[in-house]
């Protein structure tokens, strides 16, 4: 009966992979297939409602995946010399898009409309049941605003909200014990903390202020309200959709099919609409064999020494970064690197070997140029630090030069469950990460050592690739998340801007013109559908779920693979139970 029952177990699951690969295949080739751009004038349709992420995942899917970040601004970017497209609308929802990435899409939008294009965006909903701020922010970059009559608008400012966990794990018994360097280094205070402490409500104060005031700044400048004015909008949101056109955040209240008719109107004349993905695709440029080349490569996600067995989540694996740069380094036809950054920190370890390869193409004389999202903080900068130059966006977390390490106690979580443990060790420190007890003075003093070791290095690093005094480091160090608003004047970036920013420095880093035609290589490679099938599967007691996930189904993932997953990825001393941890 048991082989019964294990033969029908398999033959279900072997049927169910080739219904997934089988649509991934039907997704693909309805993704591939040439679309021929409509006669006459355009009107290019942005579709943002599930965001723009830096990267998208490779494999198979069955559903339509988003178009990059990138993808979605070169769109703008060739739409806005496109004689043939009148107008770029753009669909929206509640802060789909974070405000790094809002930032540097209304710089696309803004190059747009001083190109002579009339931009709209609608929305179906601005945030009646929750935060809209970005995408009011988002939407204020545009000629003209338009939202569903039962829409909301969420304008309500900046909040920022930290759990502290303390007295719980005092309640069950786990005493966390932690150690950092940096005043400001505020991640394992939800572990040994009840509430901020001085420095760290300073930190967040700041930057809450600094955020608050960029999206005062921004909403004024696209609305054309005075600052001030703004600022009462925002104390008195959220808004209905009435009320929000009378205070001038929305320009007309209008459904999605009703677009069309309104955009040509304003337009004076026809447009046929054309979905950003098919312009692209319709658009490529032809690559031309002599056109140097200039690698982007990703750095997305928190940084792992290892990749976890489902990757649900973007990540960034130590040594495989490290390699994909070190590739590009020796690649004769790649003379210049953008190392785009979006990522929280992680692994010393990983971090370290990252870091190591951006050292030697600096070294070999292959020009890097850091490209900062929404955060490249901690690990994130230290992976950044040794480049020629870094870009940051206004809003870009980054910085958070730092360190932390711990472990939690679990002695009287024991006691109380009537649990005892027998130990026996040869060596004064063999129990060092022992959860049972805490660390006597002998692995205390090695423990600190450590910590010290690490935070050193850290100091060095981007003294030397900064070319700063260590304790002028130091002193902007400490573990302070600094906005890039901010960063850009104590030094630990160059300028603002985006993607296209940091182009235009490694064109001139190799002695093209600003806007020289280069051919852009992007790295690393989408995952093949087989790669990703033998990620899932491979060794993993939660592949079948991961499976589902790959495969657009995740709301039928299991509760407990998701906490998994992100426990994982957790970036704290009772997740990662890492030796070295780097994060905000």
């Amino acid at each position: 009966m048991g082989r019964f029952i294990r033969a029908i177990l398999i033959i279900f699951g072997v049927l169910f992979l080739l219904l997934i690969l089988a649509g991934g295949g039907l997704t693909w080739y309805a993704m591939t297939r040439t679309h021929p751009l409509p006669k006459g004038d355009l009107a290019l349709v942005l579709d943002l409602r599930r965001g723009a992420p830096d990267q998208v995942p490779g494999g198979f899917s069955l559903s339509r995946t988003p178009l990059t970040l990138h993808q979605t601004i070169d769109a703008i970017d060739r739409a806005a010399a496109d004689p043939r497209v009148g107008a770029i609308v753009a669909r929206l929802s509640p802060d789909a898009v974070p405000l790094a990435s809002a930032q540097e899409l209304r710089d696309a939008i803004d190059r747009a409309r001083r190109a002579g294009k009339l931009t709209v965006a609608h929305a179906e909903d601005l945030g009646s049941a929750g935060p809209g701020n970005v995408a009011v922010f988002l939407a204020a970059g545009f000629d003209q605003s338009l939202m569903m009559p039962q829409g909301g608008v969420g304008l309500t400012g900046i909040s920022v909200e930290v759990p502290f966990v303390r007295d719980l794990l005092d309640t069950v018994g786990i005493q966390p014990e932690v150690s950092k360097r940096g005043q400001y280094k505020s991640a394992p205070e939800t572990f040994t903390e009840r509430d901020f402490t001085p420095a760290s409500r300073a930190m967040n104060e700041d930057m809450a202020q600094g955020l608050y005031d960029q999206l005062v700044a921004g909403i004024a400048q696209g609305r054309a309200l005075p600052p001030d004015q703004v600022k009462k909008l925002i104390d008195g949101g959220p808004y209905t959709a009435k009320e929000a056109v009378d205070a001038k955040l929305v320009d007309k209240l209008a459904y999605w099919d009703q677009v069309d008719d309104l955009v040509d109107a304003r337009a004076g004349r026809k447009l046929a609409e054309v979905k950003a993905d098919d312009y692209l695709e319709a658009t490529e440029p032809e690559a031309k064999a002599d056109q140097p080349q200039v690698a982007v490569i990703y750095a997305t996600g928190p940084i792992v020494d290892e990749p976890s067995d489902s990757r649900l989540e973007r990540e960034i694996v130590g040594r495989e970064l490290a390699q994909t740069i070190d590739d590009a380094v020796e690649n004769e036809k790649i003379k210049a690197i953008v190392l785009r950054v979006d990522s929280p920190g992680g692994s010393v370890v990983a971090s370290a070997l990252i870091g190591r390869s951006v050292g030697r193409a600096r070294d070999a004389g292959k020009p890097v140029v850091v490209s900062m999202g929404e955060a490249a903080a901690s690990g994130g900068y230290w992976i950044s630090a040794q480049a020629k130059a870094i870009v940051a966006e206004p809003s870009t977390l980054t910085g958070s030069i730092g360190i932390f390490a711990g472990k939690p106690v679990l002695q009287a979580l024991w006691k109380k469950v009537g649990v005892n443990w027998g130990n026996v060790q040869r060596g004064r420190n063999a129990g060092i990460w022992t959860l049972n007890e805490p660390l006597d003075a002998s692995g205390k003093a090695r423990f600190e050592a450590g910590i010290d070791a690490g935070y050193d290095a850290f100091l060095q690093l981007v003294a030397k690739g900064r070319g700063m005094d260590p304790k002028a480091v130091d002193a902007i160090a400490q573990g302070r998340v600094w906005l890039g608003s901010e960063a850009v004047k104590n030094g630990l970036v160059d300028r603002l801007g985006g993607l296209d920013a940091a182009m235009v420095i490694a064109r001139q880093a190799i002695g093209l013109g600003p806007d020289a035609k280069v051919a852009v290589v992007r790295l690393p490679r989408p995952r093949s559908a087989l790669d990703t099938l033998r990620r899932l599967v491979s060794g993993s007691p939660l592949g079948g779920a991961a499976l589902l996930e790959q495969a657009g189904l995740g709301p039928l993932a299991p509760v407990a693979e998701r906490f998994s997953a992100l426990a994982a990825a957790a970036d704290g001393p009772v997740a990662a139970m890492q030796p070295l941890v780097l994060g905000r």
